[in-house]
């Protein structure tokens, strides 16, 4: 009997924790994800698989992410079941970027089919309409090593409206080692020099 009242306890703070997570308070839903992260992970990491919300849903992958290390492949596979472009705001496509972003710092690169999906996936959305959301996705993009992220580093480079978000893409394109040609590589290193200059008015 206590064992059951105990379970039933646990099962109601996590209805209560997890229906918290999708709040209209930012506040309300990061207590929610701080109190997700200390439950034991095995109790509620299967919810995440049926769970509609982008917000509850990134709010729970990025804890995911951060408590368990070797959840990554299941916050990858959940992330890329969400239209990145249907997200109603900018915060819930950063949000869900960051549990990209926790899952392969914390848990390292995927591997086989699933590497190949989520560079696929991050094809389509990459370059997004915000810079904010390109700087998470250049760097995103450089961890993986994908093919297409020298071309697109550099073209946002060019683009750049000021001397800070330069030096962003810069600093993430010096780490990629794939899809450099040689004018590409030439015109990086012009970015990429130790007193870096404003050439968005050159």
């Amino acid at each position: 009997a206590y064992r059951r009242q105990r379970q039933m306890c646990i099962r109601d703070r996590l209805n209560k924790i997890w229906s918290s997570l999708a709040a209209q308070d930012r506040g309300i839903r990061h207590a929610a994800r701080v109190a997700l992260e200390k439950q034991p992970v095995k109790k509620w990491k299967g919810r995440l698989a049926s769970e509609k919300s982008p917000i509850a849903a990134s709010a729970a992958m990025i804890a995911l992410a951060r408590a368990d290390a070797t959840s990554g492949e299941t916050v990858l596979q959940k992330a890329m079941t969400f239209k990145y472009r249907d997200l109603k705001s900018r915060q819930q496509k950063l949000d869900l970027l960051r549990s990209i972003t926790l899952a392969l710092t914390r848990g390292g690169q995927p591997i086989g089919e699933q590497k190949v999906k989520l560079i696929a996936w991050l094809d389509q959305i990459y370059p997004a309409s915000t810079p904010e959301e390109n700087r998470d996705l250049s760097a995103i993009m450089q961890f993986l090593q994908a093919p297409s992220a020298a071309s697109k580093g550099m073209a946002l480079l060019r683009g750049a409206s000021g001397q800070e978000e330069q030096i962003g893409y810069a600093l993430n394109l010096r780490h990629l080692k794939t899809g450099w040609t040689s004018l590409l590589r030439e015109t990086c290193l012009l970015y990429t020099s130790p007193s870096p200059r404003d050439l968005s008015t050159s």
